[in-house]
């Protein structure tokens, strides 16, 4: 019997796993840096895992005016912790890129400032207020409220594509977001926005 077709096989198997685990870890790894920078409000360097595509739509300067204005916002403190990679699906090699779908978690941290001049009903309102608008956006089970410290919990899950020329490296992320998708639809291939 010979065996040099099934060890063949075997191997370029084996060669096709290990090259997708590598690409899916340089995408966790790009990914990771790029939510590390949002978090140490190094927007310049957050803004540099962006797909270029979305600078046509919405300008650099003013997302970066954005994000330093609702990060540094002095009445709001806000942190994002705990990021964990769910998931990132094998990428997808269409009209010369490479897309893979990322699936994210993280936690969301808010405390508003500016309540010490609220009456006691009005510190109410405004709390049940905001845990009714982050429980529509996220989910009753992914929001509380911490009396103690006066934050807000969010635990978000998220999804991104990652984008890459090449495949294997200097990934861009787009992230997926309710209400943006006609803006998806111009950055993305009709067989990825279709699925949105």
């Amino acid at each position: 019997m010979n065996l040099k077709p099934l060890f063949i096989i075997l191997f370029t198997s084996l060669t096709v796993v290990a090259q997708q685990k590598d690409v899916k870890q340089q995408i966790a790894n790009e990914f990771t840096e790029y939510q590390e920078a949002i978090s140490d409000k190094d927007f310049e360097k957050a803004l540099d895992y962006i797909v270029p595509g979305f600078f046509e739509i919405y300008p650099k300067a003013d997302l970066l005016k954005l994000m330093e204005q609702s990060f540094n916002n002095p009445d709001i403190t806000f942190e994002i912790t705990n990021l964990k990679i769910e998931n990132i699906e094998a990428p997808e090699h269409i009209d010369e890129k490479h897309y893979a779908l990322l699936t994210y978690s993280n936690q969301m941290n808010m405390k508003f400032m500016s309540q010490d001049s609220l009456t006691d009903e009005e510190k109410k309102s405004r709390i049940s207020m905001t845990l009714i608008s982050l429980e529509q956006s996220f989910g009753s089970n992914n929001v509380s409220y911490d009396a103690a410290t006066d934050f807000f919990r969010v635990k978000a899950e998220k999804q991104v594509y990652a984008i890459s020329e090449n495949g294997s490296s200097d990934w861009k992320f787009l992230a997926i977001e309710k209400g943006q998708k006609a803006i998806l639809e111009q950055l993305l291939p009709a067989e990825l926005s279709r699925k949105l």
